[in-house]
This record gives C-alpha cells, structure tokens and sequence, in this order.
C-alpha cells in the first residue's frame, strides 16, 4: 500500500471511530489509566514518553523476544539506522534502564566483548500494565471498535 493511500485510510477509519457512541468516555477512560500509571513513577514515564524513546524501548523488547542473544550493538545499530536516536542518546537510555532496574545486561560468555541483555521482571510488568491500561478501553469500547489484524 502506498504512504498516501495508507494515510487517508486511516484518516477515514479514524473518522469512523470518532462517530462511534461512547468514544469520548473511552478516550477519557484510556488517559484516567494511563494518568494513574504514570504517577507511580512520574520520572520515568516523564523521561521514556519524550522524543523517541518509547520506540526505542519498544525496539529493545522485540529484539528481546525474537532473537537468540540478542545484543546491545544489534539494537544500537537498528536505532541509530532507523533515526531513531544517536550511539550517545541510545547508550544514555539503556543505562538509565539498568539503573532503574528495567534491564539487565552481562557479558556474552563466548566473547566478552558482546553485551547481551534481558528485561528485569520490574521492565516486564510495567509492560505488562502498559499494555493493559492501553487495552482496556477496548473492552468497552462502542460498537464496532475493535483491534482485528488486517490482511497485507
């Protein structure tokens, strides 16, 4: 599909979404949850929602679960490829992970040089609520509402 066209497709379906009975209270609903998330840890989800950084944090659990070993160096390179953040920025959010306690990282036992790195339990169940919090609202979403995967 191209750019153009894929843009007003969803121009149009979110045009149709707006009409829908209920939506106001479920983009009300949606920002009360994400509103109490975000006060447990007010830095945090202040410094991860600025800029790129979600995505990058998103990038990092992909990596996560779809590769074997996955490296800091494979997830810099992809970033810094897709403009997603420079080496500097990059390696500045992936310690303030670790510090935080989200993620951990340790040497690769066949060589040291390779860091490679897992999500802390902390990372993956504040992913978890993310997700939740983000989903809610469409189980009382209006009719017609739905999150369905569509055919390519």
């Amino acid at each position: 599909m191209h750019k153009n066209n894929l843009a007003k497709e969803l121009f149009l379906y979110s045009s149709v979404i707006q009409t829908l009975p209920n939506f106001r209270q479920s983009i009300g609903r949606h920002y009360d949850l994400m509103l109490s998330m975000c006060n447990t840890h007010p830095l945090f989800y202040k410094t991860m929602f600025k800029d790129t950084r979600f995505n990058i944090a998103i990038t990092i659990l992909c990596f996560y679960f779809t590769r074997k070993d996955p490296t800091l160096s494979d997830v810099k390179s992809y970033c810094v490829n897709h403009g997603l953040g420079s080496h500097n920025s990059l390696e500045s959010l992936m310690f303030f992970l670790r510090v935080g306690g989200r993620l951990n990282v340790r040497k690769s036992e066949k060589d040291k040089r390779i860091l490679l790195f897992n999500p802390t339990e902390k990372g993956l169940d504040e992913t978890r609520r993310y997700l939740a919090n983000s989903l809610a609202i469409f189980s009382r979403s209006p009719t017609g509402l739905s999150i369905k995967k569509r055919s390519p």
